[in-house]
């Protein structure tokens, strides 16, 4: 630094602290003054290292002066399970290439050491990984190139952990490398965890016989204990939920008075129950206001004589029974309850599935067909079951199916062969088969459709009321406990699944009965096969001129939730290609579909692959843009053609080849057109008249083809 002039200020500090070296300098260590002290004068001693001042060598920590914006964010938001932990990191000065970034995340576990995947990153390059130390508690992420934002997520399956003890809101000890170490801005996060695995401390439900020393049984009432230990502080009004699938019971509100926990002058639980959710509340309220529920040992709590097993019983430790909590010093993601009891249900198993089956006989034999259910189309039903309980002649079971459209039926018959289970087991759909004897044993097609034919299956016979939306199955005969039956509800009974499709597992459809050897309560079958559908769909095109290439809007809304590699499928049938190389930069809305737009040109498809997760009723819209060179076709397209069809190949409901019936209309290059011939002696024309109406302008050197097939003449050029 020969001949260089070097300045230094300085300013006062409220602490001294010696200047710290680096790798290829110094830096004088600086603290900001802490809130509340007076800012005195001290001297300051200087020591510098005349090294070239160009940045952090390859591989060195990251550090320098100055702020930063440094965000941690949670998903689940809750302790001690695993959990997505998402960093964003923006610099005010540049971070070099080849640095090194270290977060220190105190109290965080993942059970073993070593690199772990990171997704969704930005700064971090390709493939980015990041090594974590399990002692230190430390992750280490390697820079490639010179950015000023570093983020990622580290996903779920890596099985990083929050602290037990949770965490506050800005915890000042998750910070990330630089000179002195910035903390991150971080949401609080609440735990029912302690600090131990002891089994008396967890959370755990616990049922009891409303009769004293009674057995608890599935359908019955029961009295409910819940047991936590709140690591934070609850607040008055604020609210611990506890979700309980299919559990059964009348609502009640907080009106109702349902008094879980008296604690005298520290406050009381008073419960609430959703039926239609299943969630029980429990409210945290004190009459002072000013209370609070401190952290510390554990709360018991009981909702005495007000809720019902569900009717196929609880499983041990059912990880679908969760609770929460919003509270603002800690809240609580939905996570499983640690200890649950088992209860044996009156149903043992039971799913419902749908396809399309059908059979017509050609006076020879029978050829049935079996196809993919699609939504708002008639359906064949089959309703698989395994009871605890005695069914008797007669004794019906009652299936409610909300959104199901048909005419009310009073005799449908019921068969024990379902159509869907006469194609091959591994896939029942767009399977063709020829028969000897129709599977429903009826003898004519006109018989078929007429319903009028014996039902074979156990449950003989059902009725259909489109006002209740109910089917109701009859017994035709005895049913034993623990038998597994078969029954099938015909197509030509003419019910129609939802135009909305059958989300995967749907809770909304329940079964019941009154059978005499024990009552069934309303319950979800276990099993409900999912019927995906996508509703307000649209396919537009601009510009919509045919003979050119055209940006291609495809926008709709899924009516179930849309997961990380669900892939839609559009064809384009009539649209040309020639010009297209590569895969399109689409745009999304959401970003979900964004980066994952592919075209194949063997089949005219559009494949658009989600990247995201989208709940349903999500409105999505995609846009390839006319840069790609899709081309419209010649003589246009339609408003309802024939030639657009969409696939969803989706984890929550798989949607078959379906057309897109609204289309922007694309009239034709030309129009009108008529083609006539002058005077003829025997098969020579004197003329030959082509009129057209052109639908867009024409510029010189325009050529208009005509291919007459069959027709001879000599060669001519244009003049």
């Amino acid at each position: 630094m020969e001949g260089a002039d070097i300045h230094f200020h300085f300013h006062p500090f409220s602490i001294f602290q010696k200047a710290r070296s680096t790798r290829v300098g110094s830096e004088i260590g600086r603290r900001q003054p802490m809130q509340g002290s007076r800012t005195i004068g001290v001297p300051c001693i200087v020591v510098l290292s005349l090294c070239s001042w160009v940045g952090v060598a390859v591989g060195a920590m990251f550090q320098y002066p100055g702020g930063a914006d440094a965000v941690l964010k949670y998903s689940p938001s809750a302790s001690n399970v695993p959990t997505a932990i998402s960093f964003s990191i923006t610099a005010s000065n540049l971070i070099p290439a080849g640095s090194q970034v270290e977060l220190q995340l105190p109290g965080f576990t993942r059970n073993a050491g070593g690199s772990l995947a990171l997704q969704q990153t930005t700064g971090l390059g390709p493939a980015a990984t990041g090594m974590w130390d399990e002692v230190a508690q430390t992750l280490l992420l390697q820079v490639p190139s010179q950015v000023g934002t570093i983020a990622g997520t580290i996903p779920v399956s890596e099985g990083m952990r929050l602290p037990r003890s949770g965490l506050l809101k800005d915890q000042f000890t998750l910070r990330y490398s630089r000179t002195p170490p910035q903390s991150f801005v971080s949401p609080a996060v609440g735990s029912f965890a302690p600090d131990f695995d002891i089994t008396e401390r967890r959370t755990r439900l616990v049922y009891g016989s409303v009769i004293l020393g009674g057995p608890v049984t599935s359908g019955h009432l029961i009295n409910l204990l819940i047991s936590f230990e709140n690591r934070m502080s609850i607040l008055n009004e604020e609210v611990v939920m506890l979700t309980l699938p299919n559990f059964n019971g009348d609502s009640f509100s907080l009106a109702n008075n349902v008094v879980a926990k008296d604690m005298g002058n520290k406050g009381r639980f008073v419960a609430a129950w959703d039926s239609a959710a299943f969630t029980l509340l429990l409210h945290y309220l004190c009459d002072t206001g000013g209370c609070e529920l401190e952290s510390g040992p554990q709360k018991n709590i009981e909702v005495k004589g007000k809720l019902r097993v569900p009717s196929d019983g609880v499983a041990l430790n059912d990880p679908t029974l969760t609770i929460e909590t919003t509270a603002i010093q800690g809240p609580v993601s939905a996570i499983p309850i640690d200890f649950s009891d088992s209860v044996k249900g009156v149903i043992r198993s039971s799913s419902l599935s749908f396809c399309e089956g059908q059979c017509i006989f050609n006076m020879f034999e029978w050829f049935c067909v079996t196809k993919r259910a699609h939504p708002a189309q008639r359906t064949e039903m089959t309703f698989s079951f395994v009871f605890e309980v005695d069914l008797v002649e007669n004794e019906t079971v009652v299936l409610f199916l909300p959104g199901f459209v048909g005419p009310d039926r009073t005799k449908i018959p019921i068969s024990g062969h379902p159509l869907c289970e006469v194609g091959a087991k591994s896939s029942p759909y767009d399977v063709t088969v020829a028969l000897k004897q129709h599977p429903y044993g009826c003898t004519s097609n006109v018989l078929c459709e007429a319903l009028a034919y014996t039902g074979s299956g156990v449950l003989g016979r059902a009725s259909w009321s489109n006002t209740s939306k109910e089917l109701t199955l009859t017994a035709a005969m005895a049913v034993s406990e623990g038998t597994q039956h078969v029954v099938a509800v015909p197509m030509d009974s003419g019910i129609s699944l939802p135009a909305a499709g059958i989300r995967t597992n749907s809770m909304d459809i329940k079964l019941r009965s009154e059978c005499v050897s024990g009552p069934i309560p309303p319950a979800s079958p276990r099993s409900v096969l999912s019927v995906g559908a996508l509703q307000n769909v649209l396919l537009s095109f601009t510009p919509a001129l045919p003979a050119v290439t055209t940006e291609i809007a495809f926008s709709f809304t899924a009516s179930m939730d849309l997961e990380v590699g669900d892939v839609l499928q559009l064809m384009l049938l009539d649209l040309n290609d020639d010009t297209v190389s590569g895969d399109p930069v689409a745009a999304s809305s959401p970003d979900a579909f964004k980066s994952g737009v592919t075209w194949n040109k063997a089949s005219n498809t559009l494949f658009l692959t989600c990247t995201q997760k989208l709940i349903a009723a999500t409105s999505i819209a995609v846009r390839v843009p006319a840069s790609f060179g899709l081309r419209l076709p010649l003589e246009g397209v339609g408003p309802t053609s024939d030639h657009h069809f969409y696939v969803l190949n989706a984890n929550h409901g798989y949607i078959p080849n379906t057309r897109v019936v609204q289309t922007t209309d694309v009239p034709p290059v030309l129009d009108a057109t008529i083609l006539t011939y002058g005077a003829s002696s025997g098969f020579n024309f004197s003329t030959l008249t082509f009129q057209f109406t052109a639908k867009r302008a024409l510029a010189v050197g325009d050529k208009i083809t005509l291919r007459l097939e069959g027709f001879t003449g000599k060669s001519t050029e244009a003049s």
